[in-house]
């Protein structure tokens, strides 16, 4: 009898929030990145962390308009500090990475927005390719005093 009550109220639970399971997933993944920032003692982890943290919430609940503004301000802040950090700071052939890392960034979130706006139900698929190419940007960055 528990575990139907269980059951029950987890799709309940589901059914009131609607989470993105796809795009949660990929969002916990901005944690790993902030804390192998934290770990290499790089001064962008704290802005990374509260990025992840805000991305996660809103990704659990995609319906909340307060959790969606909070997410895309302190997205738009990390990605400027980490844009303007690897393009100082990123020398070598690391640079074609860094290039064809953020033109992934660019191209898979105009996708995802593009997509989401003609209601195409595959847009979630662009956006966790542009939670995947923002990852790699941050490890760009976080490595960008590696010269190959």
């Amino acid at each position: 009898m528990k575990h139907i009550i269980i059951i029950l109220s987890i799709e309940y639970i589901i059914m009131i929030y609607k989470p993105n399971v796809l795009l949660c997933c990929s969002s916990a993944g901005f944690i790993l990145t902030s804390l192998y920032g934290y770990k290499k003692s790089h001064y962008m982890f704290q802005i990374d962390l509260l990025s992840a943290s805000f991305s996660l919430l809103y990704w659990a609940d995609p319906t909340n308009r307060y959790k969606r503004i909070i997410d895309i301000c302190t997205a738009n802040i990390a990605c400027t500090m980490f844009f303007i950090h690897m393009y100082k700071n990123t020398t070598g052939k690391m640079r074609y990475f860094m290039w064809f890392s953020i033109s992934g960034v660019v191209t898979c979130f105009t996708l995802s927005c593009i997509t989401s706006r003609t209601q195409f139900d595959k847009w979630k698929y662009y956006h966790f390719m542009f939670h995947m190419f923002a990852i790699a940007n941050k490890y760009i960055a976080y490595n960008s005093n590696l010269i190959l």
